[in-house]
């Protein structure tokens, strides 16, 4: 079970700020997030490798942009060969903001 600590390891959620604690169970959980869909997927790629031909290759395609809910270096180092499939814009709605 994860403790909901702050930096340098104090209790935020008894620290008298009612806003720390929101904050700083919320960062936890999220780390959380990060650390269970990585160890999932390492898990499903160590499996795969057992039984894949030296020919074939582990893959993720992740979607466009930037992902706040996982750790897509973290799962990138568990696989062979890893994507990004960017979706932008198109015609007049083409913009460098969805780059």
């Amino acid at each position: 079970m994860r403790a909901f600590l702050g930096f340098g390891g104090v209790d935020l959620r008894s620290s008298g700020s009612p806003a720390l604690p929101a904050v700083a169970s919320r960062l936890e959980w999220e780390d959380f997030q990060h650390d269970i869909v990585t160890d999932y997927l390492a898990w499903q790629a160590k499996i795969v490798n057992e039984y894949k031909r030296p020919d074939q290759f582990i893959t993720q395609n992740f979607s466009g942009g930037v992902h706040t809910n996982l750790d897509q270096w973290a799962i990138a180092r568990t696989l062979d060969i890893v994507a990004e499939n960017p979706y932008f814009r198109t015609q007049t709605r083409l913009n460098a903001q969805g780059i």
